[in-house]
C-alpha cells in the first residue's frame, strides 16, 4: 500500500522524505518565511517606536554596582542595556547626592 504525502498548506504531493522533514512543502515554507519576516519587522518597528525609556538622549544618570555609583550619559548603548536589563534601577544626580550623603557611598 502506497501512502500519499501532501503539503499541509497547499495539498501539493510530496515524497515521504520531504514530508518526514517537514509537512509543509518548500514553496509554502518560503512564502511563510517571507510573511513571517515581514510581520516580525513590522512588530519590532511598532514596539520600538512606542518604547518608553527613563531618560532622554544626553541625560546624565547613575546606576549602583557593589555600593559604588557609576555615572553614564543616556545614549543608544544605554537603551540596549535597559532593554536587556529592564529591572535596573537608575538614579538622577540629585538622588545620588542625597543617597551618598546619607550612607557614605563613594561617587565616582
Amino acid at each position: 500500500m502506497n501512502e500519499e504525502y501532501n503539503c499541509e498548506f497547499c495539498d501539493k504531493q510530496m515524497t515521504e522524505e520531504e514530508h518526514d522533514f517537514c509537512d509543509i512543502c518548500g514553496d509554502c515554507r518560503e512564502e511563510n518565511d517571507e510573511e513571517t519576516e515581514d510581520d516580525i519587522v513590522l512588530l519590532v518597528s511598532r514596539v520600538t517606536k512606542h518604547k518608553k525609556y527613563p531618560f532622554q538622549e544626553g541625560d546624565d544618570y547613575w546606576t549602583l554596582k557593589e555600593n559604588i555609583f557609576i555615572w553614564s550619559c543616556w545614549d543608544d548603548v544605554s537603551k540596549e542595556f535597559h532593554d536587556e536589563n529592564p529591572g535596573t534601577e537608575y538614579y538622577t544626580d540629585d538622588e545620588v547626592l542625597d543617597i551618598a550623603k546619607a550612607n557614605g557611598i563613594k561617587v565616582l
